[in-house]
């Protein structure tokens, strides 16, 4: 198994398989009747079952960014953690599997969500967050930001809710890896959203609010965070195949940087630099945000 910066197993889902016991049925064959067991597999009990919602599934075509984002979780199992775009919970149940108690949901659809014993808030998260300041360790937001019209209030609000110090595991599609530019270049359209948005369907359907390196950068740092690191899940092929420009775009971001304009912010533009000539943000498909607060 080849392993990239920062991920995990191979992310793949255990879909159950439930088989049910059908009553006795009275089947005819030429002109008889006969009593038939259809399906026995276990003898069922008459007593009263308390009805369960269905496993949770992640929703992405991406299944292996749950590995990812799960790597970079806090060591202390004690951490209170928000799911923030939960969905069916799926996120929730991955938590709760690895020993983190205090986990918490929130959405638009409380309908959806299935997972019982996770305390659940619905919001509309282009709003403000029905939560306190500072009320967690860390902030689970997967596959969410593209969707948010409204960014400076979104990434606010995750501030606002992770205490000093805490951790936000940030994922979106990447925009700006090698494969993505040249898709651009040719047609107008990112790797991440190659087709024309559908103009009978909403915006938060579709990925029509995407966000750069150097939008996130902004956001994070005008709201009082901190990029630690960014991460990816996979390296994309047509991206490798552009690889051997790295050196050329290197020089022309070092010129970039000498700009007068660009010197005047010469910390947060090196900053900026670091991210996105890394091997992630140049070839990675799903870009990951490790902030601090």
């Amino acid at each position: 198994m080849r392993v990239l910066p920062g991920v995990g197993g191979d992310g793949r889902f255990d879909y159950p398989l439930v088989i049910r016991a059908h009553s006795a049925v009275p089947l005819t064959r030429d002109g008889d009747t006969h009593d038939m067991q259809a399906v026995e597999t276990r003898n069922v009990s008459t007593e009263p079952q308390v009805e369960e919602k269905d496993e949770p599934i992640g929703i992405t075509f991406q299944p292996d960014i749950y590995d990812v984002a799960c790597a970079h979780l806090p060591a202390d199992r004690g951490a209170r953690v928000l799911d923030l775009g939960a969905g069916q919970g799926y996120v929730c149940k991955l938590l709760r599997d690895r020993g983190y108690d205090d986990v918490h949901a929130c959405d638009l659809r409380e309908e959806e969500f299935k997972i019982r014993d996770v305390p659940f808030r619905v919001a509309d998260l282009n709003d403000t967050l029905p939560y306190e300041d500072d009320s967690f360790d860390c902030v689970i937001t997967l596959e969410v930001a593209e969707h948010v019209e409204h960014h400076d209030n979104y990434f606010r609000e995750l501030l606002r809710v992770t205490r000093p110090g805490g951790r936000i595991i940030l994922s979106t599609p990447n925009v700006q890896d090698l494969g993505s530019r040249l898709h651009f270049l040719t047609c107008g359209l990112t790797g991440a959203a190659t087709r024309v948005f559908d103009p009978a369907k909403p915006a938060w359907y579709q990925h029509v609010n995407l966000l750069s390196l150097q939008q996130m950068l902004f956001y994070i740092e005008h709201n009082g965070g901190t990029i630690e690191r960014i991460a990816t899940n996979r390296f994309r092929n047509s991206a490798l195949v552009l690889l051997p420009l790295y050196p050329l775009l290197w020089l022309a971001a070092l010129l970039i940087s000498f700009r007068k304009r660009n010197n005047e912010r010469g910390p947060v533009t090196w900053r900026y630099h670091r991210l996105a000539m890394s091997l992630p943000a140049l070839l990675g498909r799903i870009t990951f945000l490790i902030a601090r607060a």
